[in-house]
């Protein structure tokens, strides 16, 4: 059974992190998709006031709090300390796609409360959904995720569809790095076969620091993408590699294919090239099937000129 893993892989490149993966995942060979890049900077910003740093916890993208990837049986936690007292976290799983919500009790500051006083609470999932899809607790408590299924699971923070309803990567309310397109690209490598090529990026105007290059997987498996190029004076040449722990590898479109599974354009290039070869095989053989029976015929006229000789020879004795 094929287990699909749905993430992005970040990666902090001297003053910038770099968050790198497809836009649209799940990621299905033959469907439009983009390698997408959300660059930020990891300088902060001392222009924000304190109010402003004190609420960028972004509740709603995709992995901006967290995102483990749990084994069958395993168990994965996440302490909530004071900074997010009064809040509540959204979470989800996939490939279940169940969704669930954490209510962090308002701090009283008057109070003894503190985050020693530390409490834990559990949530099951089987695979087909939480035991307990909305938890209250307090400051201080760690919530941990137990996989009972018998397949790998993703738990991740924010909401399972965003309202703008595009598939999100994660970012943290840091100060984006835009207006770089012109000297950004990107190098898509397909892995089985090391084949790439190089594909400009174009920042996305709504999302400032989002950078993609569409382009359509005619192959499963896992790809690499390497950006490079230069942000300012700084020169970037960063790979990732897709695959388990990073991004989504494509998956074969017959996953979503329905009521008819579609013979796909890389099984109708191989039977193709086949039958080319197969075609290019059997012209080489009626060629020297040909030069045989010339041959034959050659030879068959030279013995029947032979024999006339000889008879006529008998004859007039």
């Amino acid at each position: 059974m094929t287990t699909t893993v749905f993430g992005h892989e970040d990666r902090t490149v001297g003053k910038y992190k770099i968050v790198a993966g497809f836009k649209n995942e799940p990621s299905y060979e033959g469907v439009m998709n983009a390698a997408a890049f959300r660059i930020t900077s990891t300088l902060e910003n001392h222009d924000h006031s304190e109010s402003e740093h004190e609420n960028k916890i972004d509740l709603v993208s995709h992995g901006a709090i967290f995102t483990a990837e749990i084994p069958p049986g395993g168990q994965y936690g996440v302490f909530f300390g004071e900074e997010f007292s009064g809040l509540s976290i959204p979470f989800h799983s996939h490939p279940s796609e169940n969704i669930g919500m954490i209510m962090v009790k308002e701090l009283d500051k008057n109070s003894n409360q503190s985050q020693k006083h530390s409490e834990s609470h559990i949530i099951k999932t089987d695979g087909s959904g939480f035991d307990s899809p909305h938890v209250e607790i307090s400051v201080g408590t760690e919530v941990k995720w137990a996989n009972t299924s018998t397949d790998t699971l993703v738990i991740m923070s924010g909401l399972l569809t965003l309202p703008s309803g595009e598939a999100e990567m994660k970012h943290d309310g840091s100060q984006s790095v835009s207006g770089y397109s012109s000297s950004l690209y990107v190098e898509i490598i397909f892995s089985a076969t090391g084949e790439g090529r190089v594909f400009p990026l174009i920042e996305l105007s709504d999302d400032p620091g989002h950078y993609v290059a569409d382009f359509i997987p005619t192959a499963a498996g896992k790809y690499s993408f390497r950006l490079f190029g230069n942000i300012g004076e700084d020169e970037i040449n960063e790979k990732f590699i897709g695959g388990e722990g990073t991004f989504d590898e494509v998956q074969p479109s017959t996953e979503i294919q329905f009521p008819f599974e579609l013979v796909s354009q890389r099984e109708l290039q191989a039977s193709t090239v086949g039958n080319k070869e197969s075609y290019n095989k059997m012209s080489s053989l009626l060629n020297k099937m040909t030069i045989l029976v010339v041959i034959s015929l050659i030879l068959g006229a030279v013995g029947i000129g032979t024999n006339a000789l000889t008879y006529r020879k008998i004859m007039k004795r």
